[in-house]
C-alpha cells in the first residue's frame, strides 16, 4: 500500500537566481508530481523555475522543468523520469525586476517495505 507524500523543496522570496538546498529522497518514492505557486512577481520579470536531481548531492540534473512564471498562479508538473538520491529547486530570471515570493513541493507516492 502506497501513502502520499509532500516534500516542500522551496519557500521564500527571491532576489536573485537562486537553488535551495538538497533533500534526500527514500528510494521508495514513486510517481513523482512538482507543484509551483507563484505569489508575487517583479513587473517586466520571468521566473524559470526547476526541479533537480542528484545522485550525490553535488551534480545536479534537470529533472522537472516549469513553464516560466510571467504572472502569479499555479503550476502542476509529473515527473517523466524517476528520482535519483536527491532533489532540489532552482529559480533563474530573465528581464525585468527579478524579485519572487514562490513555493516548491514534490508530491509522490511512498511504497511499503
Amino acid at each position: 500500500m502506497a501513502s502520499v507524500q509532500k516534500i516542500d523543496l522551496y519557500s521564500a522570496s527571491v532576489t536573485a537566481n537562486a537553488s535551495g538546498s538538497a533533500l534526500s529522497l527514500d528510494s521508495l518514492q514513486t510517481d513523482f508530481v512538482a507543484y509551483l505557486n507563484v505569489s508575487a512577481l517583479g513587473a517586466g520579470t520571468t521566473a524559470t523555475v526547476k526541479v533537480e536531481r542528484s545522485p550525490n548531492g553535488s551534480d545536479w540534473f534537470d529533472w522537472i522543468t516549469f513553464t516560466g512564471a510571467a504572472a502569479v498562479g499555479k503550476q502542476i508538473k509529473d515527473a517523466t523520469a524517476p528520482g535519483l538520491s536527491y532533489a532540489r529547486a532552482s529559480v533563474t530570471f530573465v528581464g525585468g525586476t527579478t524579485t519572487a515570493t514562490l513555493a516548491v513541493t514534490l508530491h509522490c507516492d511512498k511504497k511499503s517495505k
